[in-house]
């Protein structure tokens, strides 16, 4: 019998990082076996600026090789700077000059340690292809760079835009970096990949239309997904079980993903229909910025929301569980870059069985998502009476969760067979014809 098609699966965020953006690759090396294909991965010993979840140890394969690199030199606190997605500049000169010449990004000083590691490890171990997935998108170096060397099939995964990001346009200093620089190292990635991966049709047409010399079928669309069995076994969280419940969880800050059009359609409910609004309770789960529990002390809301903190992924999983609505919020502008957004968290929630509220701009990808698919409630968070009206109509019963069977639609075990497929027209199955 043949051995399995190998694939290196290189990437900085891997458990016990965690946070959402190690989802996707942890669920890929999960299932890929399923499909004659064996992964290895190569990632960063020191990622910094991620969450720490070592709960997500235990979701990875007994078997799984993994190989943690360190990088040759690391800057975290640039790291953290670009992680807080807001419009104020380093606190000093140096620093922002620094931040500013690392480009594409903080994680560039493992690039040459992580290609010496994958062209040994390819070697040794037959490697048949190559995955690379960002951000952060110096990651792709890696993969272009082994790709050159050895002449192996690789693919390119986008889990966000890279020159078109909206949350990467909000400050000078990353614009003038993206205009100057970055678009030229993204067109030497994207032209040299076999195969690229979005996460959404928005972007994979903005590939499309900025690279002309790519054709339609070498940009696929592979969104994320849930994995039905996380929420095995798990006891509901509920702060109040007699109460709506409403959760947010994931990262929060003042700008992009600030739950504060949420607090104010509450603050406004409870103005305007005391009796019902006083059910209302909302839990924020995740890390925040000191502004916010100021908010809601101001609008006379302490009693009405809860102020978590980071938790493990495991009890964020159990709040969405125990919640009667979960929010997926982007507070950006409606505008092409913003169509592009996809939230990573809209499919635990979907996995979780309970109506998902967005407040996003109504073109928004993960807007687009709950419409088509009877998931929830969209609104525009830059509008108080529609975020209410969409809180009592959630509140009132008239918008039901997806069903059992539209949900498992989106489980990571068939995203997964997706890229299996793809990686099969690379690399066909032994003695099939190519």
């Amino acid at each position: 019998m043949s051995r399995s098609r190998r694939v290196l699966v290189i990437t900085n965020y891997f458990p016990p990082g965690g946070g959402v953006g190690v989802q996707r690759v942890l669920n890929i090396v999960k299932h890929l076996e399923e499909h004659d294909w064996q992964p290895l991965v190569l990632c960063n010993a020191h990622p910094h600026a991620i969450p720490h979840d070592p709960t997500l140890l235990a979701a990875l394969p007994a078997d799984l090789a993994v190989r943690r690199i360190p990088p040759l030199i690391a800057f975290p606190a640039c790291a953290r700077l670009g992680r807080k997605r807001t419009s104020a500049p380093p606190s000093t000169l140096p620093l922002r000059l620094l931040c500013f010449l690392l480009v594409p990004d903080p994680f560039i000083g493992w690039v040459r340690p992580a290609v010496r590691a994958a062209l040994r490890w390819c070697r040794e171990e037959e490697i048949d292809l190559i995955l690379t997935t960002s951000p952060p998108h110096s990651t792709h170096f890696v993969g272009r760079i082994v790709n050159r060397r050895l002449g192996l099939p690789w693919v390119a995964d986008f889990r966000d835009a890279w020159s078109t990001d909206p949350d990467r346009h909000l400050s000078l200093h990353n614009r003038l970096r993206i205009s100057l620089l970055e678009k030229r190292q993204e067109r030497r990635v994207v032209e040299a990949a076999d195969r690229i991966v979005s996460v959404t049709d928005v972007h994979r047409d903005d590939f499309l239309v900025r690279f002309p010399a790519l054709a339609r079928e070498d940009v696929r669309v592979v969104m994320n997904g849930y994995a039905p069995g996380e929420f095995d076994g798990l006891e509901p969280l509920r702060s109040d079980p007699e109460g709506f419940v409403v959760t947010y969880t994931g990262t929060m800050d003042t700008l992009r993903r600030s739950p504060l059009p949420l607090i104010r359609a509450l603050a406004r409910l409870r103005s305007r229909e005391p009796a019902i609004a006083g059910a209302v309770r909302l839990v924020l789960v995740g890390e925040y910025p000191p502004a916010l529990p100021a908010a809601v002390t101001e609008l006379g809301l302490e009693e009405a929301v809860t102020f978590t903190g980071r938790v493990s992924h495991r009890e964020a999983l159990g709040y969405q569980l125990g919640s009667d609505v979960n929010v997926v919020i982007y507070n950006g502008p409606a505008d092409r870059r913003s169509a592009q957004i996809m939230s990573g968290k809209i499919f635990e929630y979907i996995g979780a069985g309970r109506p998902v509220l967005v407040l996003a701009p109504p073109e928004a990808g993960v807007s687009r998502l709950v419409r088509e698919n009877g998931l929830g409630a969209v609104a525009d968070p830059g509008d108080p009476d529609r975020v209410a009206g969409a809180l009592m109509a959630l509140r009132g019963g008239e918008i039901p969760a997806a069903s059992q069977e539209r949900s498992t639609a989106f489980a990571w075990r068939n995203r997964v067979a997706e890229f299996a497929a793809l990686f099969d027209t690379l690399v066909p199955v032994p003695g099939e014809p190519s």
